[in-house]
């Protein structure tokens, strides 16, 4: 199978990227799995920031893998292990001991946007699009998400942008706070932000995390989230896409 996630470290600067271009960056489970066991390793290799990146600037990552998503509407009782290891992934990035960022040089999309706000830094570039589309599948999206958007950009913005589905640009999402830098240069504006980071207390940044990430570690995969993988909506969905993305 071909990997899509990969990461390596410069001091205590590290970089995690997507690498499964051909397919948008779409996550699998197994995709999961192993971003979850790099995130283990990561936290105890010494790393003080993480930069999450592709590494086709064409794309930052089009979330979850659509085909592994619409078998659930055969075998519904799959998606709670895949909620959990999503959910596994967002408690790490929020939780870890490393200051992750988000480099967002392109579109980013359902769980890629999930993902990106579970970073503790968001930077975007000109040609970075962002949508949260689970309400043309006739699923939900998980609460630990929700309430992220919810934080970032405030209960109205996050009800326009669940509720229509519809794709913004960089500078809308940077207006509405879903990401907090805009740069034509996002790898390079990440990796002197790193830098910066790295060369602070790292016991410091640990407390700091903790305190601003703390309400956002509920444990287990909400129970909305898996009924979506019932509705009539997802079986019509799912029953008439391929899942190709």
């Amino acid at each position: 199978m071909d990997h899509a996630v990969r990461w390596r470290r410069s001091d205590k600067v590290g970089h995690l990227a997507f690498c499964r271009s051909s397919k948008r960056n779409a996550l699998r489970m197994t995709d999961w799995a192993k971003l979850s066991d790099m995130l283990e390793v990561i936290s105890k290799a010494g790393v003080q920031a993480l930069i999450i990146e592709s590494l086709d600037p064409e794309v930052f990552s089009a979330g979850s893998d659509l085909v592994e998503v619409e078998a659930f509407s055969k075998e519904p009782g799959d998606a709670a292990p895949f909620a959990i290891a999503m959910q596994r992934v967002m408690q790490q990035l929020g939780a870890g001991p490393m200051v992750t960022l988000a480099a967002i040089a392109g579109p980013c999309h359902g769980a890629g946007v999930a993902i990106a706000m579970a970073c503790d830094i968001r930077v975007a570039g000109p040609r970075a699009t962002f949508s949260i589309p689970p309400a043309k599948f006739g699923i939900s999206h998980p609460s630990g998400d929700i309430r992220r958007l919810a934080r970032l950009v405030g209960p109205g913005q996050a009800a326009r942008l669940l509720y229509s589905a519809e794709t913004i640009d960089a500078q809308e999402a940077a207006r509405i706070g879903l990401v907090d830098l805009l740069d034509d240069d996002v790898a390079a504006r990440c990796q002197d932000l790193a830098q910066k980071i790295a060369a602070n207390s790292g016991e410091s940044i640990t407390l700091l995390k903790g305190a601003l990430d703390r309400d956002l570690l509920a444990a287990g995969p909400d129970q909305q989230f898996l009924d979506g993988f019932r509705t009539a909506d997802f079986l019509r969905f799912a029953g008439r896409n391929r899942g190709q993305v």
